[in-house]
């Protein structure tokens, strides 16, 4: 779980609550897999700054569902599935991005998705005073961080494989990739 705060200039307090849920027996479990990007340098005035991230399944995934993920400066968002074959199948389109929109979308019908497909994910930024939802004014550099005035491009995908133990390695495989993208990108934290 990860919650962001965003300074106000005033004691606020945290009302932030966790349940949590167990079972004798699960039926199936899931987990995040994702694609993200570190590489944000949107200059002030650019309205059509554009970001991509992607990640090759190295097994066999159920799609469950999506979660995308960017800031204020957000504008559009779209994720494809492009399997081995070079077919493609859409994930989520959003073409205008609303900050309030980073939840939880679920597949009706969760489908598989071979290994060696490609999650690709595309993100176009609006930097510029025309932007209502900029929080600077006039506008400024904007790079990757994680308060709500830097930018962030993650797109989650939540999926499940059918042995529970094909989670592990693909886990730790978008781990791995995470930690060496930010260490390319000089993210520290």
């Amino acid at each position: 779980m990860q919650i962001h705060y965003h300074p106000i200039g005033k004691r606020a307090v945290d009302r932030s609550k966790v349940g949590v849920y167990f079972v004798d027996k699960p039926s199936n479990i899931a987990a995040d897999i994702w694609a993200s990007a570190f590489t944000h340098d949107i200059p002030p005035g650019e309205a059509n700054y554009r970001l991509a991230a992607s990640y090759t399944l190295p097994s066999e995934v159920l799609m469950l569902g999506v979660v995308p993920h960017m800031h204020l400066l957000g504008r559009e968002l779209r994720a494809k599935a492009v399997l081995p074959d070079g077919t493609e199948r859409l994930l989520i389109d959003i073409p205008d991005w609303n900050f309030n929109w980073q939840d939880d979308y679920r597949f009706a019908q969760p489908f598989k998705l071979p290994k060696g497909t490609r999650l690709d994910v595309e993100a176009v930024y609006d930097n510029s005073a025309e932007n209502p939802d900029n929080p600077s004014s006039p506008p400024e550099r904007v790079t990757w961080g994680e308060s709500t005035k830097d930018e962030m491009l993650y797109c989650f995908f939540f999926v499940a494989t059918e042995n529970r133990r094909d989670l592990i390695p693909l886990v730790t495989d978008v781990m791995t990739r995470e930690f060496v993208n930010r260490a390319r990108a000089g993210v520290t934290r």
